[in-house]
């Protein structure tokens, strides 16, 4: 089965369930899992022929990474953890942003408008505006593949879950 068409059937599953609950809100806090896997930006592909990478990463635990490369500008990542509460998804955890003006880590809290349709699932960021550099873009992210796909350049971020996985709970440990 495509990737593609696996993505439309599991979105139809998705609204199944709503109906059947008799829900508006097919989200849950207690179902995370169901928004595992690498997201992207949705103007991706015109954003790397510019040299602009994000490789964003929800785990199946409970845990994220977002990362940005905009070579010889800025490198940042983010870790933490992210919970999904009616038609939020929030990520809670510290970033490190690494600019050719500067270097920074703070707390990084942010949160989504989760949007289902029949495209998929797609994440917009709330408020559009805030202090994380590239990775606080006001861009919406939209589900791309359950597992890991690095886009970075020149990337340390392993392609496996299990790898993916010790390197967010490793930087976690850094940066706190």
């Amino acid at each position: 089965m495509t990737q593609n068409r696996q993505l439309l059937r599991f979105t139809l599953i998705l609204f199944a369930i709503g109906l059947w609950l008799g829900n508006s809100s097919l989200l849950s806090a207690e179902t995370p899992a169901k928004f595992a896997g690498t997201y992207r930006i949705a103007e991706w592909e015109s954003m790397e022929e510019s040299h602009l990478y994000h490789f964003f990463y929800l785990h199946h635990s409970g845990e994220f990474l977002l990362a940005g490369e905009w070579p010889k500008r800025e490198s940042s990542r983010a870790v933490g953890t992210w919970k999904v509460d009616g038609s939020h998804l929030s990520l809670s955890g510290t970033i490190e942003v690494k600019t050719n003006k500067g270097e920074w880590t703070v707390p990084y809290q942010r949160t989504f408008k989760v949007e289902i349709s029949d495209k998929g699932i797609a994440l917009a960021p709330l408020p559009r505006k805030n202090r994380f550099g590239i990775l606080g873009w006001p861009n919406r992210f939209v589900f791309y593949r359950t597992t890991p796909v690095p886009n970075l350049p020149a990337t340390d971020i392993p392609a496996d879950e299990k790898n993916i996985l010790l390197m967010i709970r490793e930087l976690q440990g850094q940066l706190k």
